[in-house]
């Protein structure tokens, strides 16, 4: 029994709505007269001229796209082009190839291409094509290019086209350090989705606004405004059809470790991982990836980590997306016990981010380094704050001189001001330097209220540890490289392994440890796990 291919290209484009890119790519292909995919690249449909036949070669595209399959997606969509007899076909054509085109990087002049050649005359559906064009160019990591593009279409007088518009302007925003724009341009693009849409529109507005303000107040340290946005939009059944489509969860997750709250974050991407690993059209999957392993290193889990790096090196990135990603990658060699290179990597990931003028990731990157011990760089992140939007900015503008200067009170109240915007892992780290600070310059009863304090913030950092939390004041004599080797080997590894690690001899780590020794007034390596069992992480993929 022949079913009518009307119905098969509507039945399609509704499994594709509802985030079924296979059963789309099924019903598509039987639309068209063709068999269902076997997993091997077929060659594309002959397209009938009919409206049926447009729709199902359009929806079989976008599925292709979501499936991560961009160069089948655009032997497909490439012939319609020629098909389409109205701008707003022409339009719909060339959105979806470069939507399918934020896979591939490295086609940015095909990207441009395609906008330039579409013949559309009707300035709405132009706009909206260009907006495709930024987001794909945001996506291929042309961030500034397709950010001041966005910029302008933020704008329009059309609701739709500030939709396409906003993530990546909020994107460059971010990048830029203007995550307080960022928020506000995304409250105003919030404001007018009460416009006319079409549900499948409007779906996305929900989806696409909410994910833009939240990354920008997280960004800028604004915890609770981004908690509360997240609660709006799962509280609204018209969001939650996107939103549980592995954003809701990968928001959730990113917000958790901004927190400091790593067994939720983790959680929580891990629901992510599993819902973008089956569908991700934008390319969000190896960011939860990177998120993912930064949680299992903060919980000690260092083989899992490294196993979700591994899984994000083989996935197709976003590049928009890269900046926070490899932050977190950061994270898991610091873990590891390489803190000194981890800090070389944040510092190398700070240099490129002012050469391409992302202010804001700048600052990220260096806040990330002095963490890690790297101070020689305070008066840089000072100056880059000074250029950053938001309270966080404000905070970490004198947390690094205190830090530098050992000012108790300083980081006392760099504490106090983290936990109040609810970013307890650093305000734990920076009350833990209080309290040694505080113990150097003999204030032994402002030292044990600090040493306090860190304990309590720690308390809810559900089991979190980080490099700067180690050893207590036990290890405050020693050099930073000591620090590290003790560390290591505390948690079992050979000195050979050390040696292996930091690339020197093993004599040279031999001759650490036994400076270290003497400092700590311990002879062996026992002594020394017993000294730091209780300031060291669990280590269960060590």
């Amino acid at each position: 029994m022949s079913v009518d291919p009307g119905l098969l290209a509507a039945a399609a484009a509704d499994a594709e709505r509802r985030d079924d890119p296979a059963l789309a790519e099924r019903l598509a292909r039987a639309a068209l007269g063709q068999a269902p995919s076997t997993g091997v690249a077929q060659r594309p449909p002959t397209v009938p001229a009919t409206r049926a036949g447009f729709r199902a070669a359009l929806t079989l595209g976008e599925a292709l796209s979501m499936l991560r399959r961009p160069e089948e997606a655009e032997d497909v969509l490439a012939p319609l082009a020629a098909m389409a007899d109205d701008d707003r076909r022409r339009a719909r054509v060339a959105l979806v190839r470069l939507l399918a085109l934020r896979l591939q990087p490295d086609r940015t002049d095909h990207a441009r291409a395609i906008a330039a050649s579409t013949g559309i005359t009707h300035p709405v559906a132009a706009d909206m094509v260009r907006a495709g064009l930024a987001a794909m160019l945001s996506h291929a990591g042309a961030v500034a290019e397709g950010g001041a593009m966005a910029l302008e279409l933020l704008r329009s007088s059309d609701i739709r086209v500030r939709l396409q518009a906003l993530p990546p302007a909020a994107t460059w925003l971010i990048h830029a350090g203007r995550a307080d724009a960022a928020v506000r341009e995304a409250e105003g693009v919030i404001a007018g989705v009460g416009a006319p849409l079409r549900r499948e529109d409007l779906l996305r507005a929900r989806g696409w606004t909410t994910t833009a303000a939240t990354v920008a107040l997280v960004t800028a340290g604004r915890l609770d405004e981004a908690e509360a946005a997240l609660a709006s939009a799962m509280g609204d059944p018209m969001s939650r059809p996107v939103l549980d489509g592995g954003t809701m969860a990968l928001l959730r997750g990113r917000l958790a470790l901004a927190q400091g709250r790593p067994a939720t974050a983790r959680r929580a991407l891990g629901e992510a991982a599993l819902a973008l690993g089956r569908s991700d059209p934008l390319g969000r999957y190896p960011w939860v990836l990177a998120l993912l392993a930064e949680a299992h290193a903060l919980l000690g889990d260092t083989a899992d980590a490294r196993a979700a790096l591994g899984e994000r090196a083989a996935a197709f990135d976003n590049n928009r997306l890269s900046a926070d990603a490899r932050r977190a990658e950061v994270w898991v060699t610091a873990i590891e016990g390489d803190v000194a290179g981890a800090a070389a990597q944040a510092l190398a990931l700070a240099d490129e981010a002012a050469a391409e003028g992302y202010a804001g990731f700048e600052l990220v990157y260096l806040v990330e380094a002095t963490r890690l011990g790297a101070l020689g760089v305070a008066g840089r992140l000072v100056e880059v704050a000074g250029r950053v939007e938001g309270p966080l900015a404000r905070v970490h503008a004198d947390l690094a001189p205190a830090l530098v200067a050992g000012d108790g009170a300083g980081l006392d109240d760099a504490a106090d001001r983290l936990a109040a915007l609810g970013v307890m892992l650093p305000a734990a780290e920076a009350a833990t330097h209080a309290s040694r600070a505080h113990r150097r310059a003999g204030a032994l009863r402002h030292a044990r209220a600090s040493a306090d304090r860190a304990q309590d913030l720690l308390g809810r950092c559900e089991g979190a540890w980080t490099p700067a939390l180690a050893g207590g004041s036990a290890l405050d004599d020693l050099t930073p490289r000591e620090r590290e080797v003790v560390l290591l080997a505390a948690r079992g590894l050979s000195s050979r392994a050390i040696a292996d690690r930091f690339g020197v001899s093993v004599r040279t780590i031999d001759n650490q440890l036994g400076r270290a020794y003497r400092k700590l007034g311990i002879a062996s390596r026992a002594e020394l796990s017993a000294l730091l069992d209780a300031a060291l992480p669990p280590a269960k993929g060590a």
